[in-house]
C-alpha cells in the first residue's frame, strides 16, 4: 500500500511516496522503480502508530512547567490529527526508525502485524513481538514525574496531565 515516507531509512534519504508490502518473512519498502529495502521481521524491534500529539507530548509538558496551570487554560487551536507509523529496526547493528504517514496506515499496520506475528509464531519467536507500550508498562520521563509531582494536589490539573499523556487515572 502506498504511504508517505518521512525519513529514518539510511538507504532512502529523501521523503516521498513509497509502497510497503508485507511478505511472509519481511517487509519491503519500495521507492519508485529504482530503490527498495527489505527489513526482515527478525530485525524489527517495534512497530507503533502514534499521533503527532503523542510524539510532541514532551513539548506540552515543558509548556506546563514553564507556564504553570495557565498553560492548560490557554485556548487550543483546532487541528488535524496526523498518524505516524514508526518501525524500529536493526540495520547491520545500527538502530533505525522508519517514519511513515498517510490515510492507509491502519491497514498497513494490520497487514504488517499479522504477517509478522505469523512469522514469529511459526519460528517459535513469539516472545519477541514488541508493540506500542501498554499503560501498565509505562515509565514516566523525568519531566513527566516533575509535572505530576508539582500538580498532584490539584485533581483537575492532575487529571488533565494524565489525559495529555494518554494514561488512565
Amino acid at each position: 500500500m502506498a504511504v508517505n515516507y518521512c525519513g529514518g531509512i539510511p538507504e532512502i534519504p529523501k521523503a516521498g511516496v513509497v509502497e510497503i508490502v508485507a511478505f511472509p518473512d519481511s517487509i519491503k519498502i519500495i521507492r519508485g522503480f529504482s530503490k527498495s529495502i527489505v527489513i526482515p521481521y527478525d530485525n524489527i524491534k517495534n512497530i507503533s502508530m502514534k499521533t503527532d500529539e503523542q510524539i510532541s507530548k514532551d513539548v506540552t509538558l515543558t509548556r506546563v512547567l514553564a507556564l504553570g496551570i495557565f498553560a492548560l487554560a490557554a485556548k487550543k487551536k483546532t487541528k488535524v490529527v496526523t498518524n505516524y507509523l514508526l518501525i524500529d529496526y536493526d540495520a547491520n547493528g545500527i538502530e533505525c526508525t522508519a517514519v511513515f504517514t498517510g490515510d492507509k496506515l491502519p491497514k498497513v499496520v494490520s497487514k504488517i502485524s499479522k504477517a509478522r506475528q505469523k512469522y514469529l509464531k511459526s519460528n517459535n519467536k513469539i516472545d519477541e513481538i514488541s508493540t506500542t507500550r501498554e499503560e501498565s508498562d509505562y515509565e514516566y520521563s523525568d519531566i513527566e514525574k516533575l509535572v505530576i509531582k508539582q500538580y498532584r494536589n490539584n485533581p483537575e490539573v492532575h487529571k488533565e496531565i494524565h489525559r495529555l499523556l494518554n494514561i488512565e487515572v
